[in-house]
């Protein structure tokens, strides 16, 4: 879904200090495909309240912001138009976001109107409908 940079040179050393680890560390790639999967399975049934959930994601995306902040934007953006039945969540997820991290809101804020921008260009008009009811919280 979005640019992908490798760095393929960490993944295959093994140092004194990962041998106590239990977890094998993820590649980037792998790292992102868990972010996609989490932003985009949030709000499905569980066990867990919903609220519980979304602390529990916020948690984790705050953790990644600093390496994947790009990534993360992106795919929310994405989300909030191709699941506009969740929209709510994810604009929740978006403030919590932002009340953790200074710059979240504004450049998520700019990569949504470029991309509001663009579609409007490109006459897409169900996309922008989406988008437009993302950004103002209306239905």
């Amino acid at each position: 879904m979005g640019r992908r940079r490798h760095s393929d040179s960490d993944s295959s050393s093994s140092s004194d200090d990962d041998r106590g680890r239990s977890l094998p560390q993820e590649s980037h790639g792998e790292i992102e495909t868990r972010l996609e999967s989490l932003i985009c399975r949030i709000g499905e049934k569980s066990t867990s309240s919903l609220e519980s959930n979304l602390e529990g994601l916020a948690k984790v995306l705050k953790s990644d912001l600093a390496n994947f902040k790009d990534f993360i934007i992106e795919t929310l953006a994405c989300a909030a138009v191709q699941m506009p039945e969740k929209v709510t969540i994810y604009s929740t997820l978006v403030g919590w976001l932002n009340s953790k991290s200074d710059s979240f809101g504004s450049e998520f804020m700019k990569y949504i109107m470029a991309d509001l921008r663009d579609n409007v260009i490109a006459c897409r008009w169900e996309t922008v409908r989406f988008m437009f009811r993302f950004i103002t919280g209306t239905w």
